[in-house]
């Protein structure tokens, strides 16, 4: 689909809803400045002025662009529900208190983590009726393998997939899994070849803390997870100070990335049951995407026009291509000069007309 300028300039300006499949989601959807890059500006011979609108159309005004927000779960649209979850009016229930169940639910989509996001979810756990502990607790999920897979049915937290990280938020004590108590949070990564048992040990732990309120209690909690390249930070119902901060990089999780090649990967919500049950209710879900450097163009006299972006992004391959939806983008080899705080370079505006992108390496 070859898309007039003026036309991609008037669809840029529309904020897509991400909970509904609208044309103007699509046309989002072929432009890579929120996947690969993070800003993309286009030039053209004849049109000088309009490269410079453009290029202000993307002007990120906020730190976080919104990518999902489920405020309750009475549209389930884009979301992969596996095993025993399933909707309950406006509430995802991951397992009812049953024994032996596994429940999963990912976002059907693909997600560009790599410069950084924020996930927020509230949930409710409730013990069986008997009023004996519960368990076993519930994770956030990040994997590269697809948004149909889970861990096997076994007695545990169901993030049993190759090369991913689980948020665990657990509320059993595994003493044959040496965990440290019955209600504690856990960063746990996941090797390339899971055995269903061996990857739950509590050894295995990139960072822990007990020191959080009761999860199991059957009242309201939110808990909110940030990550930036080289820390993740999480919170449980005080949402100012995180109760974890643990170094870490996803793309070396003890030497395996668990992005794609692009930065990217599926999210999701898991939670399990064994001999001991208990409800793991999710009553909202949001994710919001951190933005990677701003790509600018700006015109320099008639003939030349002049890309920057931010030395503060190192890392990154700026790209061209001469149409979209482009087929190919192609390395610019011209190296930029730095002056100040910006990486610099001049381009003669007499070139085929043209699209640019950041790419990461």
């Amino acid at each position: 689909m070859k898309i007039p300028y003026r036309k991609l300039l008037q669809l840029s300006l529309i904020k897509p809803d991400p909970m509904k499949k609208t044309s103007t989601q699509r046309v989002a959807a072929i432009l890579p400045m929120r996947v690969e890059c993070d800003a993309l500006v286009g030039l053209k011979n004849r049109s000088l002025r309009f490269a410079a609108a453009l290029a202000s159309v993307f002007v990120v005004t906020s730190r976080l662009l919104a990518q999902f927000n489920y405020a309750d779960f009475s549209n389930a649209e884009n979301l992969s529900i596996l095993n025993d979850a399933t909707v309950l009016g406006r509430v995802m229930q991951l397992t009812p208190a049953t024994g032996g169940q596994n429940g999963t639910v990912f976002h059907a989509f693909e997600q560009s983590l790599g410069n950084g996001f924020e996930t927020t979810f509230s949930f409710q756990i409730n013990d069986d009726a008997s009023g004996n502990p519960g368990g076993d607790g519930l994770a956030f999920i990040i994997q590269r393998q697809g948004a149909d897979v889970s861990g096997p049915r076994v007695g545990y937290i169901p993030y049993s997939i190759p090369d991913c990280l689980a948020v665990e938020f657990d509320t059993w004590c595994n003493r044959n899994l040496d965990d440290p108590d019955g209600n504690h949070i856990s960063l746990q990564p996941v090797g390339p070849s899971p055995d269903g048992y061996s990857e739950f040990f509590h050894s295995l732990s990139l960072g822990s803390t007990s020191s959080i309120p009761d999860m199991s209690d059957g009242n309201l909690h939110t808990a909110r997870i940030s990550y930036e390249p080289g820390v993740m930070r999480v919170y449980l119902d005080d949402l100012a100070t995180p109760a974890l901060t643990v170094p870490i990089d996803l793309r070396d999780v003890n030497g395996t990335s668990v992005l794609d090649a692009a930065g990217r990967a599926w999210v999701g919500l898991a939670a399990g049951t064994g001999g001991a049950y208990e409800a793991h209710d999710i009553l909202s879900w949001s994710l919001t995407l951190a933005p990677g450097p701003l790509l600018s163009i700006t015109r320099l006299g008639s003939s030349q026009v002049r890309i920057s972006w931010p030395t503060s992004a190192p890392g990154y391959n700026l790209e061209t291509a001469t149409s979209l939806p482009a087929s190919a983008w192609t390395t610019v080899t011209d190296s930029p000069a730095v002056v100040g705080d910006s990486f610099l370079l001049d381009l003669d505006s007499t070139a085929a007309a043209g699209f640019f992108r950041l790419r990461k390496l």
